[in-house]
């Protein structure tokens, strides 16, 4: 949703009045990535399972800490779950 001055921000894609910043371009923050996994719950809630790399690294064999989704999401913008919406 807007503020007051009508930005929205989106995981996926950062929207700000005028026009839209992909994460590719922007990467999202270690404070970011934190304050949304406070609201969502936990970070593997922000992960992405369908993202491509998530089968060819091998992950989806793998027992995933908080931390192990905190740290692949800062390091390959893919996993991270799109749109979630931040106010």
């Amino acid at each position: 949703m807007p503020d007051e001055s009508g930005n929205t921000q989106s995981l996926g894609i950062i929207r700000v009045k005028g026009g839209d910043e992909e994460t590719k371009t922007q990467p999202i923050t270690e404070s970011q990535i934190d304050r949304m996994a406070e609201m969502a719950g936990s970070y593997e809630a922000l992960f992405s399972h369908r993202a491509m790399k998530y089968k060819s690294m091998g992950l989806k064999e793998k027992t995933l800490s908080e931390q192990d989704y905190r740290q692949l999401i800062l390091d390959e913008y893919t996993f991270l779950k799109r749109p979630v919406i931040v106010n």
